[in-house]
């Protein structure tokens, strides 16, 4: 059963706060190491390739949880990675990979890195001006 776009993203937004639980338990040295970006509200912009037209979201994340999505791409995305230094970063892969990225929920929530590693090829990280 194909998946609508829409699903497909409120299903990654769920997965993402799954995963993010995941590593700050199995992982707690991010937080130190991680501190400053943890504590900050960041907005990145997702592009799926759907076939015909492509179909844009912007993702409001509070530290390391994603809190939710609009559909578009709002003017606000911005990662702040040190004061006075941050990026405008989208995220663009085709429906087919988030679909299937998806149905390997385990294998993210077992070996994050090594799972997001294999899908990484599929994968286009893009910076709007």
């Amino acid at each position: 059963m194909e998946r609508d776009v829409n699903n497909l993203m409120q299903s990654a937004l769920e997965l993402d706060r799954r995963i993010a639980e995941q590593l700050l338990n199995q992982y707690p040295s991010i937080k130190v190491i991680a501190g400053d970006l943890l504590e900050k509200k960041h907005v990145v912009g997702i592009r799926i390739l759907t076939g015909a037209e492509p179909r844009e979201f912007t993702c409001y994340y509070d530290g390391f949880y994603a809190q939710e999505y609009k559909e578009g791409l709002q003017g606000d995305i911005k990662v702040e990675l040190m004061p006075n230094f941050s990026c405008k970063p989208i995220i663009e892969m085709t429906e087919n990979s988030l679909s299937t990225m998806l149905d390997d929920e385990q294998a993210f929530l077992e070996q994050p890195f090594v799972t997001l590693q294999k899908y990484l090829p599929e994968i286009a990280l893009k910076f709007k001006a």
